[in-house]
């Protein structure tokens, strides 16, 4: 299911990336759902929910990296 705000997001995404990331990854969540809610990737066996979140996890990683403990933005982003 979509998320309707950061809120919803699972707890170890809420206590661990900032602000910014959060709502790429809502944004981006959501978008790929959307586009998958009625399918099924049968190569792999992957729900929308699955897809979607492979998808978003990537467009945190494009945006932001791991720095210690703490995810920073990428320079150039």
């Amino acid at each position: 299911m979509p998320y309707a705000s950061i809120d919803e997001l699972p707890p170890s995404l809420k206590s661990n990336l900032p602000k910014d990331a959060k709502e790429v990854y809502l944004i981006v969540y959501n978008n790929t759902w959307g586009q998958h809610a009625n399918a099924t990737d049968r190569r792999i066996g992957a729900t929308p929910e699955d897809i979607a979140h492979r998808t978003a996890w990537g467009a945190v990683r494009d945006k932001f990296r791991k720095q210690g403990d703490e995810w920073v933005r990428k320079y150039g982003y």
